[in-house]
């Protein structure tokens, strides 16, 4: 699920604009926006009013009009995110959900109180917020949140972890849980960064919440969890937060250990070192186990005859496994940014090759999963984005640099400037590095306003004659020749 989908259908709209309009970057045609946003000429040109409007109001955005195109400016301290989180915050269907969390059982009287909405109005948007977290296999109806246990927490905690780093104002007002923190570290023998901390104070804090609850459904959780119970790491867990509760006075549900246990191995709550003396201690019968490891194998086979470091190994298991133990103990996605632009890029970058790694990678993770799958389960569509990341860190990681030498020494003085122009564009491609060209030197392309001199007869490989001071059509093609050398190497 798009977080879109929590805006209003204006809203929506005036959001897909400005995407469009960032993802063209920063300036596109009225006709290719129009053909986006599917809407009528004179719909259309009502909301290009109002979303330029609504930018002066705010100010965070500033749209300028030039001539057949559309040009957009955000303020320095806004972005879109930005833009995108304060209107989900002000849409009822967000109010809707946090007024559930907050109130475990209500009445549709006092739903209509907090929202200022007609009864029909009220209940229009019920049905429509459960249609919308209909993949999450929860819904609103007859006062309260109703679902697994998990699925519920695991709603408002993506939910508010990708709303609050963008929000200006608080969203929520953490209590200090520096104590339980403190204890949890003890009993795990492990440390916690700031990051880490904020995340299981967003996560206890929603279980707090949850307490007041008076139905809660553990059905699809004793099922995926049957295998976990001897976990050694579980047992810690469970028994830190029996006497935890106890202490607090409140009814000891052996549910809440198996909760916290499963969010703590998901999100990147463990460091990579704590991870790893888990993953030690854990079976390898365990389902997310042996995911992890069939998929590891595969990719370190992939890449043979290639080695990879022990920190590069350590790196991938890492990742796969919080990929893997998401995809397994939970159901559906909330997503920020466009899936299809976030692939389209990741492709790009890995090749051919590499995405036909990639598809087998989505080939074990299903026959894996077969039991646990769900329809209309976008936590599982974006697995193919997570797996891409993974190998695209490895191959950042493992693929050494292209070597760029600028050979500029017959120029007159400004060949200083031109020096400078090259870096400044060349630099920021990851990977290169950029430096002044000697013959004693290994490069894998020079670049220089000469032909290749005779003597030079192969090395390097690429000699790139560059045809205007700071061209973008040279810049463009040096871009090019660099991304063939990193797909020749992968």
């Amino acid at each position: 699920m798009q977080i879109d989908a929590l805006l209003e259908k204006k809203e929506a709209i005036q959001v897909q604009m400005l995407r469009a309009i960032v993802l063209a970057g920063g300036q596109i045609s009225f006709t290719a926006l129009r053909e986006v946003t599917k809407l009528s000429k004179t719909a259309f040109e009502q909301y290009v009013k109002e979303l330029a409007e609504f930018g002066q109001q705010t100010k965070e955005y500033h749209l300028r009009y030039l001539d057949t195109t559309i040009a957009l400016d955000f303020s320095e301290t806004v972005n879109l995110e930005m833009v995108i989180i304060n209107l989900v915050e002000k849409s009822s269907y967000f109010q809707i959900l946090q007024f559930a969390l907050n109130h475990p059982t209500f009445t549709t009287t006092q739903l209509m109180a907090n929202l200022g909405m007609s009864e029909s109005t009220t209940f229009r948007k019920l049905k429509e917020l459960n249609q919308i977290l209909k993949e999450f296999q929860i819904q609103i109806k007859n006062g309260e949140l109703q679902g697994e246990e998990l699925q519920i927490r695991y709603v408002y905690y993506q939910l508010f972890s990708l709303m609050m780093p963008y929000c200006t104002l608080p969203l929520v007002t953490l209590p200090d849980y520096a104590t339980f923190i403190k204890g949890l570290s003890q009993s795990l023998t492990c440390r916690f960064t700031k990051i880490q901390q904020e995340k299981i104070s967003l996560w206890w804090y929603i279980t707090q919440k949850r307490w007041l609850a008076k139905k809660i459904e553990h059905q699809r959780l004793k099922t995926i969890f049957a295998s976990f119970y001897k976990d050694e790491w579980y047992l810690k867990i469970d028994h830190f937060i029996s006497l935890y509760l106890s202490r607090m006075a409140v009814e000891n549900d052996r549910y809440e250990g198996i909760m916290f246990y499963i969010f703590l191995i998901s999100f990147e709550v463990l460091s990579e070192e704590d991870f790893y003396q888990y993953d030690l201690s854990r079976s390898k019968r365990l389902p997310t186990a042996r995911l992890d490891l069939y998929l590891r194998e595969t990719i370190l086979i992939d890449y043979r005859p290639k080695r990879f470091s022990i920190a590069l190994e350590k790196r991938l298991g890492y990742q796969l496994a919080q990929v893997n133990h998401e995809v397994y103990f939970f159901m559906g996605k909330i997503e920020l940014y466009t899936r299809e632009n976030l692939l389209t890029i990741q492709r790009r970058l890995l090749g051919h090759r590499k995405s036909q790694l990639l598809q087998k990678m989505m080939t074990i993770v299903f026959e894996q999963l077969e039991a646990t799958q769900h329809p209309n389960n976008s936590l599982q569509d974006f697995l193919l984005v997570n797996y891409a990341s993974i190998l695209a860190m490895i191959e950042f990681s493992s693929v050494r640099p292209i070597r760029v030498g600028l050979d500029f020494e017959q120029l007159p003085a400004y060949r200083f400037l031109f020096f400078q122009l090259v870096q400044i564009e060349l630099k920021p491609l990851l990977g290169v590095e950029v430096e002044r060209y000697s013959t004693k030197r290994e490069f894998d392309i020079v670049i220089s306003p000469r032909p290749r001199p005779s003597y030079l007869v192969q090395e390097p490989k690429h000699w790139y004659a560059v045809s205007e001071f700071d061209s973008t059509y040279d810049v463009k093609k040096i871009s090019q020749l660099i991304e063939t050398i990193r797909l020749e190497r992968s």
